[in-house]
């Protein structure tokens, strides 16, 4: 499930991609 608009908003370089798919898909 792709993270909602707000959230993909917020998530950034300034703050850490912890519920970005992202982050989830390089630490796992």
């Amino acid at each position: 499930m792709p993270p909602p608009p707000a959230l993909k908003k917020k998530s950034g370089t300034k703050n850490p991609p912890m519920f970005s798919q992202e982050y989830l898909i390089q630490n796992h």
